[in-house]
């Protein structure tokens, strides 16, 4: 699937062009998803998972991770959106240079604050975030007299030099991260450097193509997060049986889901690109 299938209508939505009223699949278990995103609060009284679909046949379901999972994929990405979560980007992102589809897509729908991204926008009209072109592999990804629009941070605030600080190159919306200096081995605790003694992070990474990318995949990334929390691990006393199932369950969970945001943006499948997305959605997720 190219690219334009699928950020097409997410620039169509920011437009107004497009209804976008609820799920697109008529599935029960798209409605069972609209349904528990409007009320996050209900969950089983035993396990914390979420509630299931309404009785039919007198036979009450819950949806499989999996379809639960396909659902949400299916869902439009306004439908995502959690109020309490979100910020906003104010007025000012309409000064930004910046394509047209990624500015209306950034006011319409803003950012979600974690897991992982913190959303936080400036509040100039011109470019904040400067690069540390500390060499080439963040030469390959941005020149030293690019600037870019600051979205957030993201990952760990643990020292402000090393802080990912994501932005907007002015001029294009490619999405990238910005670091105040590489990270090296002598960065992590002490005892863990003999285990990796040629660390470097550089002081650039690569995350989307688009706004317009990293916004919708910013907002399905924090949806996946919340239905695997609603099917939590089977108690350590539950046959050996399940736990596998559970794990293999998951398993299918990040690799469909990693597959369908490369279909967002094909740039998550360029190794040499390397978007943190990846390792989020496979290892953290």
């Amino acid at each position: 699937m190219a690219a334009e299938h699928h950020l097409g209508p997410v620039a169509a939505l920011a437009e107004g062009s497009e209804e976008d009223d609820g799920p697109v699949d008529g599935g029960r278990a798209v409605r069972w998803v609209a349904r528990r995103r409007a009320r996050p609060w209900a969950v089983e009284e035993q396990g914390g998972g979420y509630d299931s679909l309404p009785a039919e046949d007198g036979v009450a379901e819950v949806p499989s991770l999996h379809d639960a999972m396909v659902a949400m994929l299916a869902a439009p990405l306004s439908s995502l959106i959690e109020l309490q979560a979100q910020v906003r980007f104010g007025a000012v992102t309409d000064q930004w240079d910046l394509p047209t589809s990624d500015r209306l897509t950034l006011r319409r729908f803003g950012l979600p604050v974690g897991p992982l991204l913190r959303a936080a926008p400036q509040a100039e009209t011109s470019p904040a975030l400067t690069p540390n072109v500390a060499g080439d592999l963040e030469r390959r990804l941005i020149s030293a007299d690019h600037r870019l629009y600051l979205l957030g941070v993201y990952g760990a605030a643990f020292d402000t030099n090393l802080s990912i600080r994501v932005g907007a190159v002015a001029g294009t919306g490619r999405v990238l991260g910005i670091r105040g200096r590489p990270l090296t081995t002598d960065d992590i605790p002490e005892q863990l450097r003999p285990y990796h003694p040629n660390l470097y992070h550089p002081a650039v990474c690569y995350f989307n193509s688009s706004v317009a990318a990293f916004v919708e995949i910013a907002w399905r990334w924090r949806a996946a997060v919340e239905l695997l929390r609603a099917y939590p691990e089977p108690h350590y006393t539950a046959p050996l049986h399940e736990h596998e199932h559970h794990h293999a369950e998951v398993d299918r969970f990040r690799a469909t889901f990693l597959e369908n945001m490369t279909r967002i943006d094909p740039t998550l499948g360029d190794r040499d690109l390397d978007s943190p997305w990846v390792e989020t959605i496979t290892e953290d997720l």
